[in-house]
């Protein structure tokens, strides 16, 4: 095959795949406009007077976050600054509802072993949540136990993404569920005004709010408690260290004592 042969070839390739590229493109733009457009303005209707309503009320959330270092325990903390931020008004492939979540109050827990530390520095890293860690060493150096203080603000909120070319329409949900990060997948006719509703319930925490704050103030006095423990018994266990330090050094004074005087009884005999 000559060299124009293959130059042609080569061209008659690029074109054909251009053009199946932009036939693509017409059928993505072709079910946005016939399938996803219609739920994604109805989000952004939906969602754009909710946080105009947030705002103008200047709304503050009290919530419990299961964040603390057994999994469990929630940790009290106030939901608020909402944003509404979307890329386009008349065809909307993207919007998200934003927010924080500030500690409402001093947060410290008590960690204990190397293990449990690094584990709950990397689970509060994945949220991305602020903190001051403070550890104590052994005597090697390992780390024998940490105390974190929680200083915040978590980052909060619900994304939906339209995806033509998956023909779905992606939600994310960021700190709101047990996962930093939750993904879910619905067709079109899924994203309808009962899944808005759900969805604006979920980010307010709605439903659960009075129960929660009830449960998070009866936690937080069970955790000071045990902090309170934690550090009664760090202190005897470093006074009891101290001691046997103390007993270690005296008994190696009168070894050496009884040596020197061994040594001059059998020098004068």
């Amino acid at each position: 095959m000559s060299l124009l042969d293959n130059l042609r070839n080569e061209v008659e390739i690029k074109e054909s795949e251009h053009a199946a590229h932009m036939a693509e493109r017409e059928a993505q733009q072709r079910y946005y406009d016939e399938r996803l457009k219609q739920p994604m303005l109805q989000a952004l209707t939906y969602f754009a007077e909710v946080v105009k309503n947030l705002k103008f009320l200047d709304m503050v959330t009290p919530v419990g976050l299961p964040i603390a270092p057994d999994g469990k325990s929630l940790v009290a903390m106030e939901q608020s600054g909402y944003e509404f931020i979307y890329d386009d008004a008349k065809n909307p492939l993207r919007m998200d509802i934003v927010c924080e979540c500030l500690v409402s109050d001093y947060q410290r827990f008590f960690v204990s072993n190397l293990d449990k530390v690094e584990r709950y520095t990397e689970f509060l890293d994945g949220m991305n949540l602020a903190y001051h860690r403070k550890t104590e060493l052994d005597s090697k150096y390992d780390i024998r136990n940490a105390v974190f203080e929680l200083e915040g603000p978590l980052k909060v909120g619900v994304t939906i993404k339209a995806s033509p070319s998956d023909r779905a329409i992606y939600v994310y949900l960021r700190n709101l569920e047990a996962e930093s990060e939750k993904k879910y997948q619905f067709s079109p006719e899924k994203l309808d005004a009962d899944l808005l509703e759900r969805l604006g319930r979920v980010l307010l925490r709605k439903d659960f709010r009075n129960e929660l704050a009830m449960q998070v103030e009866a936690e937080k006095i069970e955790r000071d408690t045990q902090l309170r423990v934690a550090f009664e018994e760090m202190r005897i266990e470093r006074e009891a260290e101290a001691e046997a330090k103390m007993f270690s050094k005296r008994i190696a004074k009168l070894t050496s004592a009884i040596k020197a005087k061994i040594r001059v009884a059998r020098s004068s005999g």
